[in-house]
């Protein structure tokens, strides 16, 4: 680090298994990243916008029980799927 003059360092280990050792992450001025902890980053940041969004969905849903009084949410129409059993019905002889 003294080459370096004390410049910041920035080390990103994606190997398996890891090629920089641990410890280097705690020298000054020395930032190391591996695919580990970018795969607990990952999963922080999937769980707060999940928790974002169900409150982004509660927020709409009350502003519009506020502006619809009467409008009831209606639940999704019924898909019809065509399977075997009931491909029959549409096959003409």
């Amino acid at each position: 680090m003294k080459a370096r003059r004390n410049q910041p360092m920035l080390l990103v280990d994606i190997a398996v298994p890891r090629d920089v050792e641990p410890e280097v992450g705690k020298l000054a001025n020395a930032y190391l990243y591996s695919v580990d902890g970018s795969t607990k980053l990952i999963q922080h940041n999937l769980a707060q916008r999940k928790a974002a969004r169900c409150r982004l969905k509660l927020s709409l849903s009350r502003k519009r029980a506020n502006l619809w009084p009467g409008c009831a949410r209606k639940a999704p129409a019924r898909q019809f799927v065509i399977t075997a059993a009931n491909l029959s019905r549409f096959v003409m002889n």
